[in-house]
Formats: structure tokens, sequence, C-alpha cells
């Protein structure tokens, strides 16, 4: 009889031990965590404190165990999976922004974001694939900004005249400095864009299709307006690509103008400085008039 008991507390305990630590690291089986424990319950009998299945009911897992059980579970994409994706693009973004490929840590970027490091490979398959989701969610995003604008632009150059054209350029100017300068995903967006345009590579098809491309197709028609060329002409191009380095500039080298000018940052009216000042160069440049300081310009 003593044995017996002996046998079944014994076997209560290592069940209880097992059960818990298991119970600890997967939630997902906490319903046969539930009925071994009611099954030695039954076993051992007079327990002093019966167990409770509300205990199991009520036990909350740690945010980092529901997203490694939805992982291994192989669940389709849900609201709370794309949460996981957009964190982890926008956490690559600030680190591949600042950093070369091989200095950014994966580990980094889940910790960042929140997120368990298989959610990298589950998402994007590993580094390699993120970086390129990164460049690729960094130019749709710089590209919504400006569509509206851009598409607006494209649909009244049917019927606008030159000094018409002249109005929609200053527009897009405006419309692309502040992007540049004032978006929300420019201040990590500039180094991942710089990098690749100095060593470009799968990622850089994305920035180039999908925003650079676009810009530069609806300048180039803008430029051909005021001008009488033919958009697709080889010094149009020319015309165009300089004309936007005016602009990007101010985004590459903005440290230099921020010292020269004794200030940390760019205000709201830097910006609106800047993009008339950029509109009135590109102007007179295209009607083959020289600039001059001028109040009114700016």
């Amino acid at each position: 009889m003593t044995i017996a008991l002996f046998y079944k507390c014994s076997l209560f305990q290592k069940l209880s031990n097992n059960l818990s630590s298991f119970l600890a690291r997967n939630w997902t089986f906490v319903g046969l965590f539930c009925l071994a424990m009611s099954a030695t319950k039954w076993i051992v009998g007079g327990l002093k404190q019966p167990f409770d299945s509300n205990d199991c009911l009520n036990y909350i897992p740690p945010p980092h165990e529901v997203e490694r059980n939805q992982i291994m579970s192989g669940r389709s994409e849900n609201t709370d999976s794309l949460n996981t994706r957009e964190r982890l693009l926008l956490a690559a973004l600030k680190s591949f922004g600042h950093n070369d490929f091989d200095a950014v840590s994966t580990r980094e970027i889940v910790e960042i974001a929140g997120a368990n490091i298989s959610a990298i490979s589950y998402h994007f398959g590993g580094k390699r694939g993120l970086y390129l989701a990164t460049a690729e969610y960094m130019a749709e995003r710089m590209q919504a900004k400006m569509k509206p604008l851009m598409e607006s632009i494209r649909s009244q150059l049917v019927y606008s005249d030159k000094d018409g054209c002249q109005e929609l350029l200053k527009q897009l100017i405006h419309g692309f400095v502040h992007n540049l300068l004032m978006g929300e995903v420019s201040e990590d967006a500039a180094g991942l864009i710089f990098r690749e345009q100095n060593h470009p590579t799968d990622a850089f098809d994305f920035l180039y299709d999908k925003f650079m491309l676009p810009m530069q197709t609806i300048y180039s028609m803008l430029v051909a307006r005021i001008t009488g060329a033919d958009p697709d002409a080889k010094e149009t191009m020319l015309i165009t690509h300089s004309l936007l380095g005016q602009i990007v500039i101010y985004r590459m080298g903005r440290e230099t103008i921020l010292r020269r000018l004794g200030i940390k940052r760019f205000s709201a009216d830097d910006v609106n400085q800047i993009a008339e000042l950029i509109s009135a160069l590109s102007l007179k440049a295209l009607n083959g008039e020289s600039y001059q300081v001028n109040q009114n310009d700016l």
C-alpha cells in the first residue's frame, strides 16, 4: 500500500513538472495539459487544492510565443502577420538606410520590430529577401505619396499650353522637394537609395521601375512641352536629369547646406523657399533666360 501510494505521488510529481514546463514553452497544447492534469487528479485523488482548469484558460502567452506558434503552424497571412511584416520592413528600412548590408544584424531588426527571429524567414526567406522587400516597400511608399499629383499633372498635360505646363512643372517640383526633404520615409530612405546608385543590386530595379522612372518620365514630358522638344530625345533626358539634380543635391548634400546656413534641420519655410528657388531656376533655364535674384521668385 505504501509503495503504491509512493509510486502514485512520484508519478504525479513527474507529470506535473514535465507538463508545466511543456505548457510554458508551447501554448498550442494547453488543452492537452488541462486533460493530463485532470487525469492526474483522478489517479491520485484527495488533493488538498484541486486543480482548476480555469488556470489554463486564464494563461496568457507572451507575444513572441503567439507569433512563434502562428509561424510554426503555417497559417496564411492574416491581420497579425501583415502587421508583423510591415513592422519588419520599417525596422529594416531604418537599419539598411543607415548601414551597409553586411553590417546590418537581423537580430537587431527583429528586436526593433518586436518580432521573432523566425519571422524574417517566414515572410522574406532570409536577410537578402528582406533587403529586396525593403527596397520595394520604400519605393512604393514614396511613389504612393507622389502618385496623385503625377496623375493629375498627366491628365492636365493633354490640354495645357506652354504657360500651363510651366505651372505644372512648378507643382511637380514642390511636391518632389517636400517628399524628398520632409517625407515620412525620407530620413531612412536616402542612405539605401544612394548606396544603390553607387553599387546597384537587384534592389535598384524596384527603385527605378516604381519611383525613379515614373518621375523622370513625367518630368521629361513637361520639359518637352515647354521647350518644344521630343520627350524621348537624349538631350531631353539629360536636361531632365540635370534639373532633378537640383532637388536631389539638397538631400544628398543636406549636411553641407545646413552647416552653411547655421541650422540643424530644414523648416517648412526653408523647404518652400528651396522649392520656389528650384522652380525659378528651372523655368529660366528652359526658357533660355538668365536668372537674377528676385524676391518675387522666392
